[in-house]
């Protein structure tokens, strides 16, 4: 399965909603990964992918996304 199949998977189960990704463009993500926005089915996702050995990296990254939404879900708009 290629990474944007995976990664198209990976959207349907978290979002209940399927997602066939139809197009790919790299957009500026900063020097440690690739980032692209991957389209398809009126849904837009923007996506970073990197080594598998950077895991932790994407795991750390992920809890700080919650807490963000948290306060966000909280009528907060500023990150602290």
């Amino acid at each position: 399965m290629s990474l944007r199949n995976a990664v198209a998977r990976a959207i349907t189960q978290t979002t209940g909603k399927v997602f066939r990704a139809t197009e790919r463009r790299s957009v500026h993500g900063g020097d440690i990964n690739i980032a692209e926005i991957l389209e398809g089915d009126g849904q837009r996702y923007f996506v970073k992918s990197n080594d598998a050995a950077r895991l932790g990296m994407f795991e750390a990254l992920s809890r700080v996304h919650k807490v963000i939404e948290t306060l966000v879900g909280h009528g907060r708009r500023e990150c602290v």
